[in-house]
């Protein structure tokens, strides 16, 4: 779903794709539904909290480099996040 976000954001014609996220009935029983529901769960939880996205950057775990380099990790994670969500809507 991030690689097909980043292409269709990007304008890059993907390619075709055994599971379509974005056709295909996806039961929670598969690892597909499974990733298409988390990522649903983690775009409703963003559009509703009152966190910075630094808090939710950090729940992977340290993060090494300077404050302005940890600022781009937070903008990674917005953008891609921002794709996330165009895609599926």
């Amino acid at each position: 779903m991030v690689r097909r976000a980043a292409t269709n954001y990007a304008g890059v014609d993907d390619v075709g794709y055994v599971v379509d996220v974005l056709k295909d009935t996806l039961p929670a029983s598969r690892v597909e539904g499974k990733d298409l529901f988390a990522v649903k769960v983690a775009l409703k939880r963003l559009a509703t909290t009152k966190s910075s996205l630094l808090s939710y950057v950090r729940t992977a775990g340290p993060l090494p480099g300077t404050p302005e380099e940890i600022a781009q990790y937070v903008e990674v994670y917005r953008r891609g996040m921002a794709e996330l969500k165009n895609l599926l809507q």
